[in-house]
This record gives structure tokens, sequence and C-alpha cells, in this order.
């Protein structure tokens, strides 16, 4: 990107996010429930879908639905396994192919759960729970393994820590340093970042977007 365009970008960003008109306030919505993302990075989403075709969808982070119900919107066979303590928010969607479940998303039990009911089915994960470098790195050394070779381990939210998005809730370094941690060790071996999921000059998940050989 020349330095003109990132600049744009970026103020863009900024703008974007901390505005009370777009994403933050469930202003924007999918099928009339609040969706908390980026209009942006749920359309890549949508042809990472599209082209990978999982069965099954791991989310970690669930707050009201919208994007569980957004994933099944584009499959008449996909699923969703949608994990959240639903201490501040709780889904509003009831849907036959979604399944929440209530808790942390490393906790044993949960894991165990969640191992069993994707075994043999073609796996992607999306990561937007608790955004400490240290659950990140925590889920993504816990579900990295379930992903589908081909299929995406997408890591929400690697825009805070300064990258361009500082937000007081998250200190430190947030979700990017998870990921950063998590690649260092993985050495290439097992994913790799896919840039051109960021053909859209603004994400919130810059890096994040994680193809498994």
């Amino acid at each position: 990107m020349e330095p003109i365009e990132q600049l744009v970008a970026t103020i863009f960003h900024t703008m974007y996010y901390y505005s009370a008109h777009t994403w933050n306030n469930g202003n924007t919505k999918w099928m009339g429930i609040p969706v908390l993302q980026n209009p942006l990075d749920m359309w890549i989403l949508q042809e990472i879908i599209c082209e990978t075709k999982p069965e099954l969808i791991i989310e970690t982070g669930s707050a009201v639905g919208g994007s569980s119900l957004f994933y099944v919107s584009i499959s008449d066979f996909l699923e969703v396994i949608s994990i959240d303590t639903q201490k501040e928010m709780r889904s509003q969607v009831d849907h036959p192919r979604i399944k929440f479940m209530k808790g942390r998303s490393t906790d044993k039990k949960i894991v165990d759960q969640v191992r069993r009911a994707v075994k043999g089915k073609r796996i992607m994960v999306i990561l937007d729970s608790d955004h400490s470098a240290e659950n990140v790195l925590k889920e993504m050394t816990t579900f990295g393994p379930l992903v589908t070779p081909g299929c995406y381990m997408v890591v929400c939210d690697t825009n805070l820590g300064g990258n361009p998005i500082q937000n007081g809730a998250v200190p430190g370094p947030g979700p990017m340093g998870g990921l950063q941690q998590f690649l260092d060790k993985d050495k290439g071996r097992t994913f790799e970042i896919d840039k051109g999921r960021e053909k859209f000059y603004m994400t919130f998940f810059p890096n994040g977007w994680l193809r498994k050989k």
C-alpha cells in the first residue's frame, strides 16, 4: 500500500471505529440483529466461507448472536458453535444450526465438548472473546489444531493495541500480541497470514486472516 493510501486508510479506520453511528452501538445489523463487526470484514468472511466451504464454525465471543446468524445465512448446511461467558450480553438468536455454549472458551469442559462435536467435520475458527494477549494465544493454541487444512482461523480485533486503534478496555498489546506469539512459535509450519483478505483497505483484523496449510 502506498504511503498516501495507508494514511487515508488509517484516518478512515480511526474515524469509523470511534464513531457513535457505525458498528459499536448496535447500529450495524444482520436480519435485525446487531453485529459488532466491520461490514467490510463480514464481506471477507462471506467470501472465505463460500470458497473454503467449512461445515462448522467455532466462534468465541457471541455478543447477541448477530455474527452467528450471518454465518449460517450464507450456507444452508453450515453449523456454528458459539461460546461466550454471557456476562455482558446474551444471544437474541434462536436457530437450529447455531449452538450457544456458556462459559470461557478455553475451559477444559467447554473444549472437550467442542472437540467431540466437531469430530470429522470441515472446521473454521473465528476468535473474538477476551482480547488479552494471553487469552488470544491460549485460544489459538487450543482451537488452531481443529482447523481443517485450507480453512481459516480468524483472529478478531488485532487493530487494537495501536494497530491503529487504542482502546482503554484492552490494555497492552491485545490480540495482536497473542497472534504474534503464536506465529513466532508456529514459524510458518501450520498457518500463514493471507494479506489478500485485507483488500478493502480497512480491516479490524490486520494480520488476523490465517490460512491453515
